[in-house]
């Protein structure tokens, strides 16, 4: 299970002072938002035994969330050098692996191959997921579709 962006619908309204009426109370927004979430992954301690892998991204601490009480705590892997590839590509991967693709976007628009490598690690590169500090790719964006529309923008 992939739950993306697990932290959002309490950073939208984080410090915001935004509130709502629950049972004729005025409450924040965050705390609602966040008692909601902590019921929602409480369903996961029931199916625990059926979830073999869930991975929960987001930019906030779990801690700092404290919505996971009702179901085991997750391991935090953050910054785990063993997973630092597991949510992108790495720039040995996308140039072994999408080798045709780059020599097509060199020819079609006419850039040297430095010119190409520094376009897409300006553009894609810039996420770290260990203190080896191993470049990682958007692997949504970086597609030969997305490239070539990017490309041609410029």
């Amino acid at each position: 299970m992939l739950i993306d962006e697990y932290d959002k619908p309490i950073l939208d309204v984080l410090d915001t002072r935004l509130t709502t009426e629950v049972d004729g109370e005025r409450r924040p927004i965050e705390n609602v938002n966040r008692a909601i979430l902590k019921r929602d992954y409480s369903v996961f301690k029931a199916v625990d035994e059926d979830l073999q892998f869930v991975l929960l991204t987001g930019v906030t601490k779990f801690s700092q969330v404290s919505g996971f009480s009702g179901f085991n705590q997750p391991a935090d892997i953050s910054m785990d050098r063993r997973f630092e590839a597991l949510c992108g590509i790495t720039e040995t991967e996308m140039y072994d692996y999408y080798d045709k693709a780059n020599k097509v976007i060199s020819v079609r628009y006419k850039y040297t191959e430095a010119e190409k490598k520094e376009f897409l690690k300006r553009q894609y590169d810039g996420y770290y997921f260990s203190y080896n500090l191993t470049d990682i790719y958007n692997s949504y964006y970086w597609c030969p579709l997305k490239i070539f529309e990017a490309f041609s923008k410029l």
